[in-house]
């Protein structure tokens, strides 16, 4: 059983959680803007008006460790993919030059 890396694919995953914490972070900003009760807006909804700050409280928290999590995996993922493309060339290179030199055939013009 080998094991095999394709960098590009670690690298896409890489920019997939990036814009992953974008999302999440419009998500948190929109809600934020509009899911907050103002005094005057609160209405018939304000007998849950303390259960709700509880819940956007635990909102945040939720959608900010989220993000965090999603950009720091999208870093990490993405020094993975570059310590692959390296160690990939390196082992290439060491391959290649394990092997012993060979004249290349010299070809005349049409040949």
């Amino acid at each position: 059983m080998t094991f095999r890396v394709e960098p590009e694919s670690v690298d896409l995953y890489s920019r997939q959680l990036a814009e992953l914490a974008q999302a999440v972070e419009a998500a948190r900003s929109y809600a934020n803007k509009w899911g907050t009760f103002s005094a005057h807006g609160k209405g018939i909804l304000g007998m849950l008006h303390g259960k709700h700050g509880s819940f956007m409280t635990e909102l945040n928290e939720v959608l900010e460790r989220l993000s965090r999590s999603a950009d720091a995996s999208s870093m990490n993922l993405s020094a993975s993919a570059r310590y692959f493309e390296r160690t990939d060339y390196q082992s290439a290179t060491e391959l290649d030059d394990s092997y012993p030199s060979v004249q290349r055939p010299i070809t005349t013009a049409g040949s």
